[in-house]
């Protein structure tokens, strides 16, 4: 009990304070305004390149079900107030704090009770057992259902049955079902963000030869440090990843055409001011405690993973700074984790405490190192041979 009671006090001290103006990100019902995207030139000239603008709207996003039996804090980060994206089942078995709001595609059920600072929406029923707190309007499309203690601080909009047994308090009267039009995160096959394609076509796209990286190279970062300037770059698989850095100076992405076991603490080095977009066509398998970005920049550190292995990050208490984006992948979270940064699955299964402090921002589309000429443009004087990368003992 009293390891519980410290790594509770632990999350609330990481974690930011929540705030309640709960403006839900693209996609949710009641979207506010957006801030635009920096990369949009070059996403239309290399489709599928790149990450689309939307992928970390929110701060936890699942292509199919939540199961959280853990505790859920989801607050306020650099990207505003956090909300939660569900496209199956949202079940909720302990107590969850959430800044935004959350839309779940079908049934939305609280064990024990939530505080959700924007809207609850839910595309099937919503079950509420304990005590649920909802900022703005509550939104069931079948039946409302439960026992226990209901407060909405907006509408209460029910397209079924409500059979809700206790007490409850709604500041905004009844109103007209208003039904989510789509699933609020973008997994639809048809439109899904393809990383193994990305990194297909990074293979002929990239910036290998300015920086005097072979085609075809292997990442081997061993005990030595590699260092990177802007630029896209493409790798045919890793040899090593070890005791060594890979520091990173400028807006960089590296695609990765194979499968990782392990991203860990020391491996990738971000100087002031720099990003990393990291694609592995396959597989990751485990995230372990990592200083990449900082509380203050999550954004800096963008991870995308093809593959279907479920992913794990860590075991313990630890922080991790940066965005995770795995549509076909299940993330699994035990121990205490406080994430800056967001969270895109397949499934995410919350077997501890998990804080998100929604930090996603819009996924860098970095552009060429030498970019083609407009046309009639003369062309510009061949490149000098460059030097290799540099490798610091």
């Amino acid at each position: 009990m009293n390891r519980l009671i410290l790594a509770l006090a632990l999350v609330l001290a990481l974690a930011a304070a929540l705030a309640c103006s709960a403006v839900p990100p693209p996609g949710a019902p009641d979207a506010g305004n957006h801030v635009s995207d920096p990369g949009a030139p070059m996403r239309t000239a290399n489709p599928g390149l790149c990450a689309p603008p939307t992928a970390f709207s929110y701060a936890l996003c699942t292509c199919e079900n939540l199961t959280q039996v853990g505790f859920l804090k989801v607050g306020t980060g650099p990207s505003g107030d956090g909300s939660v994206g569900v496209n199956g089942l949202s079940s909720v078995a302990n107590d969850s704090q959430i800044a935004g709001s959350w839309v779940s595609w079908k049934q939305w059920t609280a064990g024990t009770g939530a505080h959700i600072g924007g809207s609850l929406r839910s595309g099937a029923d919503l079950v509420v057992a304990g005590a649920v707190w909802v900022g703005k309007d509550l939104a069931v499309k079948q039946n409302l259902t439960g026992a226990g203690f209901l407060t909405v601080g907006g509408a209460l909009r029910v397209g079924g049955n409500d059979v809700f047994l206790g007490l409850r308090q709604v500041a905004g009267g009844r109103a007209p079902f208003d039904a989510p039009t789509q699933p609020p995160c973008g997994c639809d096959p048809s439109t899904l963000f393809d990383v193994a394609g990305a990194v297909a076509m990074a293979r002929t796209t990239n910036d290998n030869a300015a920086a005097g990286i072979p085609a075809g190279a292997q990442l081997d970062i061993g005990v030595q440090r590699f260092v990177l300037d802007t630029g896209r770059y493409y790798f045919q698989g890793i040899t090593n990843i070890g005791a060594g850095v890979l520091d990173i100076r400028g807006n960089v992405s590296i695609y990765i055409d194979g499968s990782l076991n392990e991203i860990g603490a020391e491996a990738i080095k971000l100087e002031p001011g720099a990003t990393l977009d990291l694609y592995v066509s396959g597989a990751v398998r485990l995230v372990g405690f990592t200083p990449v970005g900082s509380r203050t920049s999550p954004s800096s550190f963008r991870l995308f993973v093809g593959g279907s292995d479920r992913l794990s990050v860590g075991a313990g208490l630890q922080e991790f700074f940066g965005s995770i984006y795995a549509p076909n992948a299940d993330i699994a979270l035990a121990g205490v984790t406080v994430v800056w940064g967001s969270l895109f699955a397949r499934n995410v299964i919350d077997a501890g405490v998990l804080a998100i402090n929604h930090g996603g921002a819009i996924p860098t589309c970095t552009p060429p190192v030498t970019p083609k000429p407009d046309a009639g443009t003369p062309p510009p004087p061949p490149m000098q041979p460059q030097p290799p990368p540099t490798i610091v003992p």
